[in-house]
């Protein structure tokens, strides 16, 4: 059977500093413009999606980040609770709606439903910021219901600016610099043992000075340990809620 590939209307784009910073000015925002993120794990997506939305929130624009996930499960438990009109009147009047993470968990039909709810009621009306990990010819997977599929994609990329932002993972390539500076600087400090006491008249002092060599190599190991975990990105989930700033 022939695979389904969604048409898609928005203009597909590389990251460049210049675009960013077209971005960062916030005018996607005053046109009613989307930003789609699509890239693999590790790219950075999250990261730009709340830096976009403190920058709208810092020229006085409310801003509301939520998982994916999380806000389908928020929109179904309203329902059942009879408090969905007051969760969609709150997400319909933000001016940015950040959906981080789309594509890591599947829809029912119930969830389906009300997420195209949500895209319906913004389209044209309000950005909303996307990231996802899949590319949109996966994404019948991801909803169920192959025509709401294509009218969701109809409605979110509409006009929309589409990031392409795979490559390497940014992650895995500061981890991979931490493990070498690391053992860079172990090398050097046990190549640093021999020349320690070289330059002593007795034994006595050669031994003091291989043990104060070893003091100071065991210094740089423990920092090597601060830095390479300092140097690793947090989770995007602690950043849930980063960019908030409703008016």
């Amino acid at each position: 059977m022939e695979a389904f590939i969604p048409r898609v209307s928005g203009q597909s784009r590389k990251i460049s500093d210049t675009f960013v910073r077209e971005l960062s000015t916030c005018q996607f925002v005053r046109d009613r413009k989307n930003i789609v993120m699509i890239g693999n794990p590790g790219r950075g997506k999250t990261h730009m999606a709340i830096g976009l939305g403190l920058k709208a929130c810092g020229q006085g624009m409310s801003v509301l980040f939520r998982n994916a996930a999380r806000l389908s499960t928020e929109l179904s438990e309203a329902r059942e609770s009879y408090m969905l009109g007051r969760l969609q009147k709150k997400l319909e009047k933000v001016d940015v709606l950040i959906l981080d993470e789309m594509g890591y968990v599947k829809f029912n039909r119930s969830q389906s439903e009300l997420l195209f709810d949500v895209f319906s009621e913004r389209s044209e009306r309000g950005s909303i910021i996307v990231t996802t990990n899949l590319p949109f010819s996966e994404w019948p997977g991801l909803f169920d219901g192959r025509g709401l599929v294509v009218a969701l994609l109809d409605r979110l990329t509409f006009n929309a600016h589409l990031l392409d932002m795979n490559g390497d993972s940014y992650r895995l390539e500061q981890a991979r610099k931490a493990r070498l500076g690391k053992l860079d600087r172990g090398l050097a400090a046990g190549t640093a043992l021999p020349s320690g006491g070289a330059g002593t008249g007795s034994s006595g002092r050669q031994e003091g000075g291989a043990e104060e060599a070893g003091q100071d190599a065991g210094g740089p190991r423990g920092g090597a340990d601060s830095e390479g975990h300092a140097g690793e990105p947090e989770s995007s989930g602690g950043n849930e809620g980063g960019a908030d700033c409703e008016q």
